[in-house]
């Protein structure tokens, strides 16, 4: 995994398809829980999951080979349009 990345603790289950779901996440002490998993990108050996809480937008790295977690991306729930919650997650 890249260096330029934050190492994350990550509470998640498998999917019916085998994928890791991240139900909710560390930054410090902070548990951060997940609303919706509004969409994934999955490649054969790592995979992004773009998560909705309820103080933001997360997008957190998944590397299969380590099992490690990694976030890469933070968006503030201020500046976020609204947000149609229950839409199904898209597989790519």
């Amino acid at each position: 995994m890249s260096e330029n990345l934050q190492p994350i603790i990550v509470l998640a289950h498998r999917s019916e398809q085998g994928i890791p779901e991240p139900s909710a996440f560390f930054l410090g002490e902070r548990r951060i829980d997940v609303v919706e998993v509004l969409d994934r990108w999955l490649a054969s050996d790592h995979g992004y999951f773009k998560l909705l809480t309820t103080d933001g937008i997360y997008i957190l790295r998944h590397d299969d080979q380590d099992n490690l977690w990694a976030l890469t991306l933070y968006k503030q729930s201020e500046s976020l349009p609204s947000l149609a919650v229950g839409r199904k997650a898209r597989m790519h």
